[in-house]
């Protein structure tokens, strides 16, 4: 064995040899801090950046402020003391309120004020009665209409398989089965019951009214509000109903009825 060893160094054959170094991997937090580190450099510079130019064109627009305190030909305030209070870039102003608006609203509050009394001790003085006049409705003259102010509609649908016949006292009549309607809008006054069928009387207005004979079956009550575009009876055909109009308890005889089985006034 050592007449090898001493054949290969005289022969001087070359013996390469490896060394290897096994690097250490950089922790994820290591990363993480070092990308956090270089952001917040970068976001410190651009603030440094900006509040060093914000400052510069403020000392380039801004005039010099003299205090009023000193004279014309004094010498200037040294440097580091106090002559103005300046409200910081960021600082908002306080806000004043009007003396218009305290002013305005003094006098809501007493004008509210002057309207309760009079409403508690003078309910008839004009305030009060231009007031009512301007929030309740003129009920006084929709109470006072007389039949010309209204405008009359079909008692029956315009599809209804009914004749409708008016007789020259004016006394409106038909015979079939079909759903009935007041002539116009107002308000139910009573409804009574006659053996098998119902009369049913509409006030229109304190002085117009119309009567309803022959009714099998009314849907509303007295006191009821009814239109005429909803039926408010209904009749099954097995009597005749009759419709009749008053004006101040006179019976009219001044209207017709059409194809469509629409009433109107005569001209």
């Amino acid at each position: 064995m050592s007449e090898e060893i001493d054949y290969a160094e005289m022969l001087e054959i070359p013996v390469a040899t490896v060394n290897v170094v096994k690097k250490k991997r950089r922790r994820f937090r290591d990363l993480k801090a070092q990308a956090v580190g270089k952001v917040n450099e970068r976001m410190e510079s651009r603030a440094h950046a900006r509040d060093k130019t914000y400052a510069g064109n403020e000392a380039a627009e801004e005039p010099d402020i003299v205090p009023e305190t000193q004279a014309a030909g004094d010498a200037p305030p040294p440097e580091g003391s106090v002559t103005e209070t300046a409200l910081s870039p960021y600082e908002e102003p306080r806000r004043r309120t009007h003396p218009v608006l305290i002013v305005e609203f003094a006098l809501a509050c007493a004008l509210c004020l002057t309207i309760f009394l009079t409403n508690v001790f003078m309910p008839e003085s004009a305030i009060n009665t231009f007031i009512r006049g301007v929030l309740s409705p003129d009920t006084d003259a929709a109470a006072s209409r007389t039949y010309a102010d209204f405008t009359l509609s079909g008692v029956v649908s315009e599809f209804a398989d009914v004749e409708l016949t008016v007789s020259s006292a004016g006394v409106l009549s038909f015979t079939g089965e079909c759903s009935v309607y007041p002539a116009c809008d107002g308000t139910v006054e009573s409804v009574t019951q006659n053996g098998d069928t119902y009369t049913a009387v509409v006030a229109h207005s304190d002085t117009f009214e119309s009567v309803y004979t022959g009714l099998s079956t009314v849907y509303y009550a007295a006191g009821d509000a009814v239109l005429s575009k909803v039926p408010f009876a209904y009749t099954d055909g097995a009597n005749a109903v009759q419709v009749t109009f008053y004006q101040d308890g006179e019976m009219l005889n001044c209207y017709s009825v059409d194809a469509e089985n629409c009433l109107s006034w005569n001209e």
